[in-house]
């Protein structure tokens, strides 16, 4: 085919991109050399489907973000192998991004050819147009072959075609050589979309089946029959291709034929030849006959398996050869001839029977066998009856009519499940028939077993809150009722613990038959016990033990006691005892009860704890030795608290329930120093010095606590209190052992106060040029300042005054000046301040 392409190549006339159809869902890509397709899916187009031809093998690379959106591909080339023409090797067409199963590969290396439904157009006057055969693309766009492949028109044409109703094309790019770099989606195309202007090839309608002759067989009844295939163009004639070639030597698109018999002929066009298949078509020609009528038949259709078959019978009605068949088509041939043996196989089978004329058959006459399978006979589970029982249901399935033998010892031999009472061992036979009439037999056993003889033993006596053994015999498996108060019900000897009188029975099984049996077994009730206590003594004395209910009783331990073998013994343990009791009744049974005898030591006292305590803090005293207490002060627990005020005796005596101990005692002293002070004057003046006079007694050290967090620790100190305002001074007096107490005084310091600063800088920054005093309840002031020699260089009588460093007039030098200050306070008291203020500039 490429032998043909060529001559035909041309440069592409590529058209500006754009987007032939925006509403469209189908991309076509085509070119004849191959190579490298790179596809950018950039635009979200749902359902898009993808077509690609080209003559080489391609490799088609389908990416971007919408590459999902891609539900079909078709590549429709020649897919020629080994493609080497654009840079690189392409061995095969491949498809990378898209799944394997939406890509379908026509390709000539499959002899798969991609068919186009519509004629191309010729090259040139008289030379035949190319057609129906998916190779590559031309390289302009327009209506005629230019090169490459089949035309524009046709590829789009097969692309609507094979992507089915509804299809509309958005975009088609043709590009005569290589595929380079990457098409993008959104760029649209050259928009080849011409329609064919030639109509269907009708030698490819339909796809790869070719009719070229509207019968496939006629007869000679009318004389010869001649085909005329001159309709269908053959696309190359010879010598370039064979033309008509048939099987009986005719060559040429018309042929007459006289005589009865299969024909076939080859021919070859563009796409189909040397090599390449050729294409072809078969016509049967038959002789001129009349059918005959359909046969007679006959014979048995109904078996059970397992049954013969007899063979099956056909008369001819016009004396001809007779054919069977296994099928309605008639082509299974079974059988020939007047008779036939259908298969034993169980199944339904319609055979078919005709009569021959020459070339002509009658219509076909069938007849239906059937052989049924046979039912399966179930007589049911072997069965086992106790002798003198009931009888046993025999259970039988498999058919719709039952028959038992021996038919005396059921209740009815002609059901599935009859009752069955022999009187000895019997093998029973069931026979069942299905709708069909098939049927099947089946026996079952029912074996009589004799009944065991059960013994449960003598009556039995047991004592309340007792236990006996059980005992029976004559069986293989053992079940005792009621099964409470026995250790196991399932043994033939259990033990028996019934709280009341009980009527036991055993159920003896040997082979599964049962036999019963009943034992009696009665209960004595214990004595009823009274024993009093418990009873409680101090160490050393005694106590009468009492108990009743019983016909003799018995002590233990019998140390201690005056008699273990009577009900009230006296009793003088050493220690606490616990006597066990046994009583019986008039029939032996016995009670067990017990007596505590609780011996209670006589205890010691023991007081502990601190002897000495400061007045008003608290005391705590314990007392050991027993389990209660009584105090002198009227306590009755293991401690208690004091908080004594003088000293004192604390007496205490310790007890074991009802037995007291020695008494204990412990004298407890009181320590208490004294605080007091006074001050010769409780009021004053800011800064106000206070010296009070300690007269505490029985104390070693002082705590002196005044102002906001100032305190002194002498006995008389001295102490200045520099704010006015009214202040608590308070005396903590303290002995050697930690104990206090405590005096207060409360101290007023009026409100009068002079602030004199150090010096001052009268350079003319603003900051500190003046001497200023700070002062508070001051009414009247007197101020002078002195040179160093003596002379006055600055008084004031204002208290709010401020010397700026002159005298005179004069700036005075730096140096240190005296001042003097006397002031009257508001309070009427006259305050006098000396010192010295440096001056700097």
């Amino acid at each position: 085919m490429r032998i043909l392409l060529v001559a035909a190549f041309f440069l592409p006339l590529l058209l500006p991109a754009q987007i032939c159809n925006p509403s469209g869902n189908l991309m076509i890509f085509s070119n004849y050399e191959g190579g490298v397709l790179n596809i950018n899916v950039d635009q979200n187009i749902p359902n898009l489907r993808l077509g690609i031809c080209t003559y080489e093998a391609v490799e088609i690379n389908v990416s971007g973000p919408f590459a999902g959106n891609v539900t079909g591909v078709i590549y429709a080339g020649f897919n020629s192998p080994g493609n080497t023409n654009c840079g690189g090797t392409t061995p095969t067409t491949v498809l990378n991004g898209v799944p394997a199963s939406l890509f379908t590969l026509y390709s000539s290396t499959t002899n798969n050819i991609a068919q186009a439904t519509h004629l191309g157009e010729p090259f040139f006057p008289g030379f035949p147009p190319l057609v129906n055969c998916m190779t590559g693309a031309e390289g302009t766009c327009n209506s005629s072959n230019q090169g490459g492949g089949n035309s524009a028109p046709q590829i789009v044409q097969f692309f609507l075609s094979e992507f089915g109703p509804g299809t509309a094309l958005r975009g088609h790019v043709i590009d005569y050589s290589c595929f380079t770099g990457t098409y993008n989606i959104s760029a649209g195309g050259n928009c080849c979309l011409e329609a064919p202007t030639t109509p269907p090839n009708p030698i490819y309608t339909g796809g790869s089946t070719y009719n070229f002759i509207t019968a496939t067989d006629t007869n000679l009844c009318a004389g010869p029959v001649t085909i005329d295939l001159s309709f269908y163009q053959v696309l190359v004639q010879p010598p370039a291709y064979t033309g008509y070639v048939w099987s009986n030597g005719a060559t040429g698109p018309v042929v007459t034929f006289s005589q009865p018999g299969t024909y076939s002929f080859t021919v070859s066009d563009y796409c189909h030849g040397a090599w390449s298949y050729f294409l072809t078509d078969t016509i049967v020609i038959e002789a001129c006959c009349v059918a005959p009528p359909a046969p007679l038949l006959s014979g048995d259709t109904t078996y059970c398996a397992g049954e013969i078959p007899t063979a099956l019978l056909a008369t001819a009605q016009n004396g001809g050869p007779l054919t069977w068949y296994s099928d309605a088509a008639l082509s299974q041939v079974v059988a020939s001839g007047n008779s036939f043996v259908p298969p034993s196989a169980t199944g339904s089978y319609v055979f078919y029977v005709t009569e021959s004329n020459g070339p002509c058959v009658s219509p076909a006459r069938s007849i239906s066998v059937n052989i049924f399978p046979n039912p399966i006979a179930d007589a049911g589970p072997a069965q086992r009856l106790c002798e003198g029982g009931p009888g046993v249901s025999l259970s039988g399935s498999g058919g719709q009519t039952y028959v038992w033998s021996p038919a005396a010892p059921l209740s009815n031999a002609g059901i599935a499940s009859p009752l069955a009472t022999p009187a000895a061992s019997t093998l029973f036979t069931l026979t069942v028939t299905d709708a069909n009439g098939c049927s099947d037999s089946d026996t079952v056993s029912v074996t009589v077993i004799r009944r065991p003889l059960a013994a449960a033993g003598d009556d039995l006596v047991v004592c309340e809150g007792g236990s006996v053994q059980l005992s029976a015999s004559g069986g293989s498996q053992y079940s005792w009722s009621p099964a409470f108060g026995l250790s196991n019900s399932l043994i033939p000897n259990p033990i028996a613990s019934p709280p009341v009188t009980t009527q036991y029975v055993v159920t003896v099984t040997q082979d599964g038959c049962p036999d019963t049996d009943t034992v009696n077994v009665r209960v004595e009730p214990a004595p009823r016990l009274q024993v009093g206590g418990p009873y409680e003594i101090c160490e050393g004395e005694s106590v009468l033990l009492e108990a009743g209910g019983a016909v003799s009783y018995s002590w233990s331990p019998a140390d201690g006691l005056s008699n273990p073998a009577i009900a009230t013994p006296l009793a003088f343990p050493q220690v606490s005892t616990r006597y066990l009791l046994t009583g019986r009744s008039a029939a032996g049974c016995e009670a067990l009860d017990t007596a505590e005898v609780q011996v209670l030591s006589v205890p010691e006292t023991r007081i502990s704890g601190e002897s000495e305590v400061c007045r008003w803090q608290e005391l705590r005293l314990s007392a050991t030795g027993g389990t209660s207490f009584r105090w002198s002060t009227g306590a009755t627990g293991p401690e208690i608290s004091l908080f004594p005020m003088a000293d004192m005796w604390v007496y205490a005596v310790a007890a074991n329930g009802r037995c007291e101990g020695n008494i204990d005692s412990v004298w407890v002293r009181v320590r208490q120093p004294q605080a007091a002070f006074s001050v010769p004057a409780a009021s004053g003046y800011a800064p106000f010095t206070v010296q009070p006079v300690n007269t505490s007694t029985e104390a070693d050290t002082w705590l002196w606590l005044y102002e906001p967090s100032q305190r002194r620790t002498e006995k008389n100190p001295e102490l200045i209190f520099q704010a006015p305002g009214e202040y608590l001074l308070t005396l903590v007096a303290y002995d050697n052992q930690g104990c206090s107490d405590t005096a207060t005084q409360q101290i007023l310091v009026e409100g009068v106060t002079l602030f004199v600063p150090s010096g001052f800088t009268p350079n003319g920054d603003s900051f500190n040029d003046l001497f200023q005093i700070g002062h508070y309840g001051i009414a009247d002031i007197d101020i002078r300042i002195f040179n160093r020699w003596g002379v006055t260089v600055f008084q004031s009588g204002d208290p709010g005054f401020s010397w700026d460093g002159t005298s005179g007039g004069q700036r005075c030098p730096e140096g240190v000046y005296v001042y003097v200050i006397r002031a009257r306070g508001e309070n009427g008291r006259t305050y006098t301040r000396e010192g010295s203020i440096t001056l700097i500039r």
